[in-house]
């Protein structure tokens, strides 16, 4: 068989601050590069190449810049300009949507189709416009789409439901994984490093997204009532916050004089999470709505105990390593809180249960599943 022309959409992997979606893309291109040296790969990126992510290319793998403003016209008209001169034999668009005018064989991840079974106008103006976007671009390109790659079963069946008929067998799940760099505890200096070691040790960790369905104010209002009642309570760490989203929900909740145990310390980039989560005592995951929930697998990898929810594909994703609750509970989140503070032996459980479902989770084996696809559709 030839050597295949293979392109894939990564717009955002170069920006500063990543989140799930990007970390999941540079990841298979990470582990694409280890295990396929015979096929050309051109990824095609809106911000210019960070040598710190890719510190060793390889010879067939090519990085291709495109200056857009606006993401949309990037991805609707820059990107299928440009990527239609390299002949390609498929492109694999990693991020929900792609360009509705495109005539190469597509490939899409659609991580979840949260925006297409609710509109709200909660969350910031830019995700208020992403949702609008996306319950636009999304219905039309998926038609498109030869294969569509999801993160797990539970949103597979999702998929499947709200396009009818139109998924036949289109749908495949190809689960995210876990970086190893998460169970190594070694002697490297993160870039926060300084800011993590002036935490208070055995803290609580979560990331404080501000999206409705991260359900941070819910459990910030747990938290409150478990550091107002327990008596050896555990000071909180929060990212992805500032402080006048805290202090306005302190005032609303009537709890502003737990203020001091709480520390907001803004985001934390990639290189720096496994020191953050293995200074935790537990991490929470307290989500009302996820499709795979990779802080999960990370957390149990760099051995902090993980309590998560019931909910969604949560419970796929832990399996019985992570302690459930439910996320429209507060006593739920409040009781979980107590409960892993003061019991060190289910700590302990947590953390040996973790780490063995955490290792199940590799990047090669998700590159493999994808490069197999590809094969497969460029042979049709």
């Amino acid at each position: 068989m030839r050597p295949l022309k293979i392109g894939i959409e990564a717009q955002r992997i170069f920006r500063q601050k990543k989140h799930g979606m990007e970390v999941v893309a540079i990841e298979i291109i990470r582990a694409l590069q280890d295990i396929d040296i015979q096929n050309q790969y051109y990824i095609f990126t809106k911000d210019a190449f960070d040598p710190g992510l890719f510190p060793d290319v390889k010879i067939n793998f090519h990085f291709v810049q495109i200056d857009s403003w606006f993401y949309g016209s990037w991805e609707q008209y820059h990107l299928p300009k440009i990527a239609s001169k390299y002949q390609l034999d498929v492109i694999h668009f990693t991020s929900n949507t792609g360009p509705l005018f495109c005539k190469i064989p597509k490939v899409l991840t659609l991580h979840d189709i949260i925006y297409l079974e609710k509109f709200t106008l909660s969350g910031t103006p830019y995700q208020v416009f992403g949702n609008f976007y996306r319950r636009f671009v999304v219905p039309a390109f998926y038609k498109k789409c030869v294969r569509v790659f999801t993160v797990s079963h539970y949103e597979k069946e999702k998929i499947e439901k709200h396009f009818k008929s139109e998924s036949d067998d289109k749908v495949e799940v190809v689960y995210n994984a876990v970086h190893p760099r998460f169970g190594i505890d070694d002697d490297y200096i993160s870039p926060e490093s300084q800011v993590i070691h002036q935490l208070p040790k055995d803290y609580i960790l979560v990331f404080g997204n501000t999206a409705p369905k991260k359900n941070t104010s819910r459990f910030l209002k747990a938290y409150c009532k478990y550091a107002d009642s327990h008596p050896e309570p555990r000071p909180l760490v929060i990212t992805d916050v500032d402080e006048s989203y805290l202090e306005k929900l302190l005032r609303e909740f009537s709890y502003f004089k737990i203020r001091n145990k709480i520390h907001v310390i803004g985001y934390i980039s990639q290189a720096s999470m496994p020191e953050l989560y293995r200074r935790a005592l537990f991490y929470v995951y307290p989500s009302v709505r996820e499709s795979f929930g990779l802080p999960i697998l990370e957390s149990m990898l760099a051995g902090t105990p993980v309590i998560t929810s019931n909910v969604t594909a949560m419970p796929e994703i832990a399996g019985d390593a992570a302690f459930l609750i439910d996320p429209f509970s507060e006593k739920s989140m409040q009781d979980a809180l107590a409960l892993l503070t003061s019991d060190g032996e289910l700590r302990g459980k947590l953390i040996t249960a973790g780490k063995n479902r955490a290792q199940h989770f590799t990047w090669q084996n998700t590159a493999q599943k994808v490069l197999e696809a590809y094969k497969k559709i460029a042979t049709v």
